[in-house]
């Protein structure tokens, strides 16, 4: 026991010999200048922010979005009118896919069309045929056919009029006819009244006969000549109804060639507008599927390699329209985690995949709207480009239509000590 009381009596003058005895000036120096670099640590890690970032994959586009012009049939590029950053019209035809119509037959037929309908709105006498034997119509060749035979028809009853010929002689006829009912007319009543005149003869003589005056014979020949006089007022009458059956049968025929006069004439006049109906959406059709026209105004952007001859499918995207003078925004893709950081005004550095941010800078926005709702575990957030296309190192870059890159959203900026500190807690947590 004595033994241990004494290592411990040295041990405790060794420790005491080594704590009196006072440091040589380096390692003063050392820990001072340690102690400072601490403070100045702290100093800092308080001074320095460093923004939180949320990614995404943007595409940038315009305020009004380019159009793009997708292939509705297979075929060969028969023609080619525009070429890469050409500026076009509304309604600007930029190439056509060839069809089953021979060239030149949709502006033959569009031209023809546009003819005839002013022909039949001026009512004109003769309307134009179309020619079929120098013009190949394809899918619309039996109406094109059926439009001719209508056109005749109605051309040779304009020249003819027939049925104008046939209601004005029925016309004529039923005049004639009346005037006829008001002659028999006539020469009835005018026999009626020598009818009534040799009733009175008849009565007269009758009552002579009977006194004797006369003889019977007489009589007898004064009533002869009144039936004589009524048969004749009979078959008077019997002249006048079948005059008046006449008349009737005559003023039928004649409504019934005005009614066919109209019917026809409307039966043919909507053929011919069936017929045009039939050619205009054949012409749209056609239109829509070999002719590939721009949807807006705007400068024509090539999204693959196009040339005349070449072969392209259905549903292939082959240009894009964008308009000039419009504002760019990007549409970023933004993970759920994290996203209900993101609020509108906040900066967003924008990373163009074409041009490498070392080289060109990188394009600055805001976010300009938050969709409410997420699609496929992504929310779509738009941003504002104000400076368009020029980036932060002063350089303006080309803009193709969907152009992509990376979207960086600062969120808010922090201290370091405090994502420090949040860190430590975060760890702190998991343990527990």
């Amino acid at each position: 026991m004595a033994l241990k009381n004494n290592e411990i009596q040295f041990r405790s003058d060794e420790v005491q010999d080594i704590m009196s005895h006072i440091p040589n000036r380096i390692i003063r120096y050392g820990l001072s200048v340690l102690f400072v670099v601490l403070l100045l640590t702290i100093f800092l890690s308080w001074l320095i922010t460093y923004p939180e970032l949320i990614r995404g994959q943007i595409s940038i586009t315009t305020s009004i979005e380019p159009i793009k012009l997708i292939a509705k049939s297979s075929g060969t590029i028969r023609h080619l009118y525009v070429r890469e950053g050409q500026y076009v019209q509304e309604g600007s035809c930029l190439a056509e896919i060839e069809s089953p119509v021979s060239p030149g037959s949709l502006e033959y037929m569009r031209q023809y069309i546009h003819r005839l309908e002013r022909a039949l709105q001026a009512d004109d006498e003769v309307l134009p045929l179309i020619d079929t034997n120098s013009v190949m119509f394809g899918p619309v060749q039996n109406s094109v056919s059926g439009l001719v035979q209508e056109l005749t028809i109605y051309n040779t009853n304009r020249k003819y009029k027939i049925h104008e010929a046939e209601i004005t002689t029925l016309s004529q006829k039923i005049e004639n006819q009346k005037s006829l009912v008001r002659v028999q007319q006539t020469i009835a009543s005018i026999n009626q009244k020598e009818l009534e005149n040799a009733k009175i003869k008849y009565e007269s003589d009758k009552k002579l006969a009977e006194s004797a005056y006369i003889s019977k014979i007489e009589s007898m020949r004064s009533e002869s000549e009144l039936r004589e006089k009524e048969l004749q007022v009979e078959r008077f009458k019997q002249a006048v109804l079948e005059s008046s059956n006449v008349l009737s049968s005559l003023e039928f025929q004649y409504s019934q060639s005005r009614f066919a006069k109209e019917t026809n004439n409307k039966r043919n006049i909507e053929s011919i507008r069936s017929a045009i109906d039939i050619i205009h959406n054949f012409i749209f059709t056609w239109q829509q599927n070999y002719s590939i026209a721009a949807k807006q105004s705007g400068k024509v952007s090539f999204l693959q390699r196009i040339q005349q001859g070449q072969y392209i499918k259905s549903g292939e995207e082959l240009f894009a329209v964008t308009q000039n003078n419009t504002s760019y925004l990007g549409v970023v893709k933004v993970p759920v985690s994290g996203y209900g950081k993101i609020a509108i005004g906040q900066k967003v550095h924008v990373l163009v995949h074409n041009f490498p941010y070392y080289e060109y800078g990188m394009l600055e926005g805001t976010v300009r709207h938050i969709a409410l709702f997420h699609n496929s575990n992504e929310y779509r957030v738009e941003v504002d480009l104000p400076e368009g296309m020029r980036t932060t190192q002063n350089h303006t870059i080309h803009y193709s239509p969907e152009m992509i890159g990376e979207a960086e959203i600062v969120t808010e900026n922090k201290r370091v000590i405090e994502r420090i500190f949040e860190s430590l807690l975060k760890a702190l947590k998991r343990n527990h």
